[in-house]
This record gives C-alpha cells, sequence and structure tokens, in this order.
C-alpha cells in the first residue's frame, strides 16, 4: 500500500460514520446527556492504521478500548469528571500509544477537555468550591454544547493560546436504535448527531446519543498517516441523578 490509499483508506472510514438508520425515536424522553457519574464505561471495538516512521507500510490492528469515569466533583451547575481510556490517545505510533487520562469540565451548556495539570487544577478547585475553575476553561478546546442541532458549530473562546482552535459543526441527526449495544433497553430509541471537525491534516467524526455519550469515533490524521475507527459495543451507565444538561425531549406533551 501506498501512504496515498492509506489516506483513502482513512477517508472512507470516517465517511462510513456519516450515514444513520432512520429509526423512530420515542417521545417524552428527558436524560442528562452526557453520564458521568463515577463507575460508567463505554467499550468501544474498532480498527487503527497507521504507517510507521520512514516507510509506506500500512500497519492495521483491531483494538477494543474501555472508556471509564474514574472521578466526579461537582458543585452547582459546574461538573469535572477524570475519564480514562479516551480514543484520541490510540491515534499514535504503537511505541507512544498509552490510555492516559484526561478531565472534563462541564460549565452550563458546554463541555471542555482538559489534559495534565490543567485537568488536576480544575479538580482541586471544583472540590473546594473556588470560583475560578471556569478560568481554566477558556481557550480549551469545547466537546459539546448542548442542545445540538444540524448547523450548529462551537469553538473555543478566542485567547492567546499557542494550540490551534479545534471548532466542531453538527452535521446530521436521526433517531437510532441501540440494540446492538449491550447494557442498554432494546426498546429505547435515541437521538443521534454527527459532530465533524477538520484542524490543520486532521479529521475527526464522532457520534453522540444524548443520555448514552459518543456512540462512535472516526479520526484520520494526514500529517503523522494514522486513522482509527470505533463503534460502541457496551455501556455500563448509573441512572441519571440531578438536573445537569438535561436536554433531550423529543415530545410536545407536558
Amino acid at each position: 500500500h501506498s501512504t496515498r490509499s492509506f489516506l483513502l483508506l482513512a477517508s472512507a472510514a470516517l465517511a462510513a460514520l456519516i450515514v444513520a438508520p432512520p429509526l423512530r425515536a420515542q417521545a417524552g424522553i428527558s436524560v442528562d446527556a452526557l453520564p458521568l457519574q463515577k463507575g460508567n464505561t463505554w467499550t468501544y471495538d474498532g480498527t487503527i492504521w497507521w504507517v510507521p516512521h520512514n516507510t509506506r507500510r500500512v500497519l492495521e490492528e483491531r483494538v477494543s478500548l474501555e472508556m471509564e469515569v474514574l472521578e466526579v466533583a461537582q458543585w452547582g451547575r459546574m461538573r469535572g469528571a477524570i475519564l480514562r481510556g479516551y480514543p484520541q490517545d490510540l491515534v499514535t505510533p504503537l511505541a507512544d500509544r498509552h490510555h492516559g487520562e484526561v478531565t472534563l469540565l462541564q460549565l452550563g451548556s458546554q463541555v471542555h477537555l482538559l489534559r495534565g495539570e490543567e485537568g488536576a487544577e480544575a479538580m482541586r478547585r471544583l472540590k473546594e468550591r473556588d470560583e475560578t475553575v471556569a478560568e481554566l476553561a477558556r481557550g480549551t478546546e469545547v466537546i459539546l454544547d448542548m442542545p445540538l442541532a444540524p448547523g450548529k458549530t462551537f469553538c473555543p473562546e478566542r485567547t492567546e493560546r499557542a494550540a490551534p482552535r479545534r471548532c466542531w459543526s453538527v452535521k446530521d441527526e436521526a433517531p437510532v436504535s441501540m440494540l446492538p449495544v449491550y447494557g442498554l433497553s432494546t426498546r429505547r430509541a435515541f437521538q443521534r448527531y454527527v459532530l465533524d471537525l477538520r484542524s490543520r491534516g486532521e479529521h475527526e467524526v464522532r457520534g453522540f446519543a444524548p443520555g448514552v455519550g459518543f456512540t462512535s469515533f472516526a479520526i484520520g490524521n494526514a500529517g503523522d498517516p494514522s486513522a482509527l475507527e470505533l463503534e460502541l459495543v457496551a455501556v455500563r451507565l448509573a441512572p441519571p441523578r440531578g438536573i445537569f444538561l438535561k436536554t433531550l425531549d423529543m415530545s410536545d406533551e407536558p
């Protein structure tokens, strides 16, 4: 295989996740859009492709990844959660691959992604009820901004950070069945949104279903040629608590 054919393969993998089956949604669902209770897990199966340095050979590996909520801190409408097994960590050469930890910081309707010391500091300030916790999210990647709707775009706040701004756009929505996902009710339908990001040689597509979380990941990186495609196969979710991000209501009935 050549590097060109590999990138075409990656593009095909990304495009494959755009279409969602047109199934009927259950009316009257009101759920915690991103369920981040401690102990919640999402298990994904899929494939990674990458090109070793100084070669044109495409390697392929089947993978299974478990993403788990390790710790949660909440104060009012601000919530932080430490996750282990974030899928973006897999789009690296095999020798550098790791299952590190990231912090998701929810501020009102937005969910920010923080890494390293920034994430640890955000959790510390939340536990201490420090009002300055929101300052740590300025300029960081916004991975969700509820409610979602086709055509909506969300970006980090403009700051002096050196990192490029990663802006997500909502491309599509459709009701889907979660019948294949172990751990979910087989009779329940969920609305799934397709989120799309293009940033400096990287193209990423995610599926997101309020009440479940991220249902798929597809990432293509042209700079250091690699690609990933993951589909949700199992979940372990605690019952939703509180009112945080309850946004999905597909019924006009009271």
